[in-house]
């Protein structure tokens, strides 16, 4: 089984050239949220961490052909491929860990991409409260 480390050094090289907000460090926010969701249920979480270190892995094809490298097998890399496909907004996933990587691909975002945003929303919607102008 692979360890955390293992596996993120593993996937570093794919996540090199990403932006902010694709790159390792979000991934690594991901795992992290979705092991915090993970204590609320019973569930596998070796998906949650493959899962997760492969969410933005855009050539699956070349994870696929080194299977063999890292340890796993075809079977292993199919549902990991199930675990990434349900950690994407768009999907609708069946098992308990694609929901909790689901779940935490929204938090994720929110936190990086929208936190200015969100201030901004709240800072007007105290203004509107207090009868401020905004």
């Amino acid at each position: 089984m692979l360890t955390q480390a293992d596996l993120r050094a593993y996937v570093a090289p794919f996540y090199e050239d990403k932006d902010s907000m694709h790159n390792l460090a979000h991934v690594d926010r991901l795992y992290s949220k979705a092991l915090q969701l993970s204590q609320h249920y019973q569930c596998d979480a070796q998906w949650l961490l493959a899962g997760a270190y492969f969410h933005g892995v855009d050539d699956r094809a070349a994870i696929e052909t080194d299977a063999e490298s890292i340890g796993e097998n075809d079977d292993w890399i199919a549902t990991v491929n199930e675990r990434v496909n349900d950690s994407y907004p768009e999907s609708k996933p069946e098992t308990i860990e694609g929901k909790i990587l689901h779940d935490a691909q929204g938090p994720v975002h929110t936190i990086s991409v929208h936190s200015a945003e969100i201030k901004i929303i709240n800072d007007k919607a105290e203004r509107a409260n207090s009868g401020c102008s905004t």
